[in-house]
């Protein structure tokens, strides 16, 4: 049998009980606020990852004349990570755009009703779903 990690937001108190004990847990209030995905590039490989309660309408497409890839949450703010190489920066609000050479996109999504959408070919695509009902 295996286990779903139990997310906790961080405000009301919740008793959890388990395995015969007890314990204190300062859960937090439905409806958290949306956090912020992140994407950095390594080498090769493009990673977007979602944020929490966010609901993720992520999109991949590359420029035929450049190469140059795009990664698009539509109407989502996200951020270039400080560990990211350099290869990717941010184009628009909700876009990420990376130089050519790209082998691998990588998409982690959260929990949230989130799509995925590319009809790219040309690198390798790597989807992780999670909570919610993914489209992918």
């Amino acid at each position: 049998m295996g286990f779903k990690p139990l997310r906790v937001a961080i405000g009301v108190p919740v008793l959890l009980a388990a395995w015969g004990g007890f314990a204190l847990v300062n859960a937090g209030q439905a409806g958290a606020s949306p956090m912020p995905g992140t994407a950095r590039s390594q080498g090769q490989r493009l990673i977007f990852e979602a944020g929490d309660s966010t609901v993720n309408n992520i999109t991949v497409t590359r420029d035929a004349g450049t190469g140059a890839w795009f990664l698009t949450d539509a109407g989502n703010t996200f951020s270039i990570a400080p560990t990211s190489d350099g290869n990717c920066f941010k184009h628009d609000s909700d876009t990420v755009r990376c130089a050519g050479g790209l082998t691998i996109i990588e998409v982690r999504l959260a929990d949230g009703n989130d799509s995925f959408h590319t009809g790219i070919t040309g690198a390798t695509t790597i989807v992780h779903g999670s909570d919610g009902d993914d489209v992918i």
